[in-house]
């Protein structure tokens, strides 16, 4: 799915990036090599970068 549309991020882009070891908000945009425009999406990433430490049995201190 679709987490950011002002920059065509989904949540598998989200996971392959905390698989990469990206830890906040803004390791996801600099891995796409672009900003957050709008950050309406920036819980929902917060969100999927907890569940993906989680799943990877990690502590996440994810600040939004």
């Amino acid at each position: 799915m679709i987490v950011c549309v002002c920059r065509a991020i989904s949540d598998r882009d989200i996971q392959s990036a905390a698989a990469a070891g990206a830890e906040r908000c803004a390791d996801i945009f600099r891995c796409r090599d672009t900003e957050p425009q709008c950050g309406s999406c920036v819980g929902i990433i917060v969100d999927l970068l907890r569940e993906s430490a989680q799943v990877r049995g990690t502590a996440l201190a994810c600040a939004r």
